[in-house]
């Protein structure tokens, strides 16, 4: 993997002929270390613990320059000295270098690669590194007096994280769900249950259960994340939109499983979420209403579904969005409302009301043709192309469904 040859004179001499001149922070910051380096190879030689250190320091501050290749060559100098001078075990400074090698090998996309550095991270990364290698966090007890303890556990936890996002991305569902389940365990450990960190992970590993078909695993996983979400223990702009994640991650996943009342008591939830929303949510909230509609026409209420439907029809038509032709929104609330009152004169059809039916798609029919004179090419096709299922829907008015 590596020649006999020592890469480092040269590459040192490359970084300080190209950033002497630079006068940025990071540049001068660098050069100041491959100096120190040179420094330290020349009075104590290249295999000592001062130049292991400079040269993990050179290797980061290349990683924050995006030098990557650069970086993981510094990395790999400091992780054969860092071996050399110990004959006892591994420690947590060895993980944290094959970490750091991972890290960079993942950005490259080397995925194989990655994994083989990131599980070497946790084969020598000593009590804590063996405790989570071997899936037991929980029978270890962190102690919280000691700054490696808590440090090293933040790493395992990361590395453990970044495992599960390489696993999904190559396709390895189920191993991915058990390295998020080894991060979630190290994180509770650390940050205790209820931390937004932890609930990002429990959404995760939902989110993979139900690609697997896992759906009651993935029922618990999700309502334990949204739980957590709803503590408002995240930053204001952040938790609202993880709870509505959350919430509509749910809802799928219940209407895949067949729980349409559990399903709307979330719509209903995700609508209570929108009301209190201070930013413009109408078209949201309409939407909202009109798949819970969907959802009690399914249940067989349709008198209850028509109800609903009118509701958030009625929100949208005195929404911004709609009445603001300048929103970046405004086309999205035009389809929004001629979905709503294609379905409302659907359900008068099925509650055997033809004239409510036939006047409400007249309503449609003429919106939409409003809409095509005054936007004409900035109307939706979706939109466009609704006026003949309109024409048909009202030429057979008298013909209810059963």
């Amino acid at each position: 993997e590596h020649s006999g040859l020592d890469p480092v004179p040269a590459l040192s001499y490359v970084i300080l002929i190209e950033n002497e001149e630079e006068d940025d922070p990071l540049s001068m910051e660098l050069v100041r270390a491959v100096r120190a380096l040179q420094d330290k190879r020349e009075d104590f030689g290249a295999d000592h613990v001062e130049v292991a250190s400079l040269l993990n320091y050179i290797g980061t501050i290349l990683f924050h320059r995006r030098e990557l290749k650069s970086a993981i060559l510094f990395y790999r100098e400091e992780l054969k000295l860092e071996e050399s001078l110990t004959d006892e075990a591994p420690g947590i400074s060895v993980s944290v270098t094959y970490n750091n090698i991972g890290r960079i090998l993942q950005e490259l996309g080397d995925l194989n690669e990655a994994i083989r550095c990131y599980r070497k991270a946790l084969k020598t990364g000593g009590a804590w590194g063996q405790c989570a290698s071997n899936l037991v966090a929980k029978r270890c007890q962190l102690d919280e007096s000691s700054d490696m303890s808590q440090s090293s556990v933040n790493l395992f936890s990361t590395i453990w994280y970044n495992l599960g996002l390489i696993y999904d991305r190559m396709g390895s569902k189920n191993e991915a769900i058990s390295s998020f389940k080894m991060s979630l365990e190290l994180r509770q450990t650390l940050l205790g249950r209820d931390h937004p960190d932890v609930a990002c992970l429990w959404y995760n590993i939902g989110t993979l259960q139900m690609e697997t078909q896992m759906l009651g695993q993935a029922l618990r996983s999700l309502q334990e994340s949204l739980r957590i979400r709803k503590l408002g223990n995240a930053p204001k702009d952040q938790g609202y939109q993880h709870v509505l994640t959350t919430l509509k991650k749910l809802c799928s996943l219940q209407q895949k499983s067949g729980l349409i009342e559990e399903a709307l008591v979330t719509l209903s939830e995700m609508a209570e979420l929108h009301k209190q929303n201070d930013a413009e949510s109408d078209l949201a909230l309409s939407a909202t209403y009109r798949q819970m509609s969907e959802l009690q026409h399914a249940k067989g209420d349709v008198r209850e579904a028509l109800a609903t439907a009118h509701r958030g029809f009625e929100i949208m038509l005195s929404s911004k969005t709609l009445n603001n032709p300048d929103s970046v929104n405004h086309m999205k609330g035009v389809e929004e409302v001629v979905v709503s009152l294609m379905m409302i004169g659907s359900l008068y059809h099925e509650v055997c009301d033809p004239m409510e039916a036939d006047d409400t798609l007249q309503k449609v029919q003429g919106f939409i043709e409003m809409m095509l004179h005054q936007f004409s090419t900035a109307v939706p096709p979706s939109v466009a192309s609704s006026l003949e299922v309109i024409r048909f829907m009202r030429s057979n008015r008298c013909a209810p469904m059963a």
